[in-house]
């Protein structure tokens, strides 16, 4: 009965100690491939994204309002070079991109044909607050309904290039640095073009 018993202890903390040891791999394992490359990501080590893509799309019909509530004269658009991010608030790479998104705006805004637009589908209200409160343009912020059914279907933040036929000649899903030099550079010359 002695042996029974010991065996019995033997195995039930072999268990255990097994169950500890993959518990603790799976969690070492865990985080270095998912928790650790997020906080990279939000931790303002932003990679520059990858220019240019060779696929093309048609421009969809994207329903556009200002978080005033006034619709968006999506004519402005038309014969420009468009950068349109797709974003929410709840999403940490989102929110972690946009004060690259408004150093963008402003090192392209001197070029007429380049325009940088960031597009949400949450409330306008919720949208307004959070912009004024951390300080940005607000003319750069729109909001739309469609816009994930359009843009935010492999994820967001999406971001979408246009050339001036409405074209899409880039995309990028995930938190880029869109200030990067290079990003600045291509636009401009998309423009100049």
């Amino acid at each position: 009965m002695k042996n029974t018993t010991k065996s019995f202890l033997f195995g039930a903390l072999a268990g255990v100690v097994l169950l500890v040891v993959l518990l603790v791999v799976g969690g070492v394992g865990f985080y270095w491939l998912m928790i650790k490359p997020m906080q990279k990501e939000m931790s303002g080590e932003l990679r520059a994204p990858q220019l240019p893509s060779s696929q093309e799309y048609s421009f969809g019909g994207l329903e556009l309002t200002r978080l005033s509530g006034k619709r968006y004269d999506s004519s402005i658009l038309s014969g420009k070079v468009v950068l349109i991010n797709a974003w929410a608030i709840w999403c940490p790479p989102c929110v972690a991109e946009l004060p690259n998104l408004v150093s963008l705006r402003d090192k392209t805004q001197t070029n007429a044909n380049v325009i940088v637009l960031c597009v949400s589908d949450m409330e306008r209200d919720k949208q307004a607050s959070f912009i004024k409160k951390k300080g940005y343009p607000e003319d750069m912020f729109l909001h739309s309904s469609s816009i994930m059914k359009e843009f935010g279907k492999r994820g967001i933040p999406a971001t979408y290039i246009f050339d001036k036929k409405q074209r899409v000649i880039f995309h990028d899903v995930g938190a880029a640095k869109w200030d990067d030099n290079s990003v600045v550079e291509f636009l401009n010359e998309l423009g100049r073009k």
